[in-house]
């Protein structure tokens, strides 16, 4: 039996926080929960996750710097953005680079953004 892959949502806003974690812990991801940047690096540090998935816009750190942060620290985890307002020059730099191994828009549907995040991690098992 192969463990649920660990994911770390971070978003500002709670009812999106909640809503994505019903989506997918229903779809078999253990799921952590952060409002902001600075509580996703804390988060990070007490134990890894093998992805992260984040919104772009959010007080205080936003969705790059934090995925930066990680990359740097954590460069095995997986990194995607789940947004309504980055422009897409901005995610398409992202991609290119290695930044971001996903980029997602919001309203999402909830089958495709599991199937995309279980096929990030299995990009790389």
């Amino acid at each position: 039996m192969t463990a649920a892959v660990r994911i770390l949502i971070v978003d500002d806003v709670p009812i999106v926080l909640t809503s994505l974690r019903r989506v997918l812990e229903r779809a078999g991801f253990q799921v952590e929960a952060a409002e902001s940047g600075d509580d996703a690096l804390a988060i990070l540090s007490r134990g890894e996750v093998d992805v992260v998935l984040s919104d772009f816009m959010m007080p205080g750190m936003n969705g790059i710097d934090l995925l930066q942060a990680v990359r740097a620290r954590w460069p095995r985890v997986r990194r995607a953005m789940l947004t309504a307002q980055a422009d897409e020059e901005l995610l398409d730099r992202a991609l290119q680079d290695g930044l971001l191994h996903g980029a997602f828009q919001k309203p999402w549907n909830n089958r495709e953004l599991a199937d995309a995040l279980r096929s990030l991690v299995a990009a790389v098992a």
